[in-house]
């Protein structure tokens, strides 16, 4: 009869990677923990260069906050680089107002699915491009208060 086969180093006898230690969660739910962390303790700073995970729209952020709109949750609303076809939007929606931005060039996204761009060399050297006539943040609305981020649940200027 052959000699009975060994479990290889690391496996238990059935064939199955060993437990691991009382208390430690699963290595995939921990590495999805861990993106979600990431994401919700970003700082986005209104004038900031985001990008839309979901679309790869870019553009400024010009408000960060809670919408009504969104049942309260924290939204970013961007003024695009590129127009939009499939609307008008300068900042306002249902008759609230939360920025300013020429036609079309309007889009409020999730918190977490904004992603903050490194600024370019240009704007690293000082060189930054000229914004849109007409274009600003409305008074108050989405603006830092004494530098401090703004994440979710932390907007100074919320109603």
């Amino acid at each position: 009869a052959p000699p009975p086969q060994r479990a290889p180093p690391g496996l238990n006898g059935g064939g199955r990677a060993p437990l691991p230690p009382a208390g430690t969660p699963a290595p995939v739910a921990s590495e999805l923990l861990g993106e979600t962390i990431a994401k919700c303790q970003q700082h986005i700073y209104v004038g900031d260069r985001v990008r839309d995970r979901h679309s790869g729209r870019m553009g400024v952020a010009m408000y960060i906050g809670p919408a009504d709109f969104a049942r309260g949750n924290t939204v970013v609303g961007l003024r695009l680089d590129a127009k939009r076809t499939t609307t008008d939007c300068d900042g306002k929606f249902k008759g609230e107002r939360y920025f300013r931005c020429t036609s079309g060039h309007g889009l409020y996204i999730p918190f977490e699915d904004a992603e903050v761009l490194e600024p370019d060399a240009a704007a690293a050297a000082g060189a930054f491009a000229a914004a849109p006539v007409g274009v600003s943040p409305s008074p108050g609305v989405g603006a830092r208060a004494g530098g401090a981020p703004l994440v979710p649940g932390g907007n100074p200027n919320a109603r």
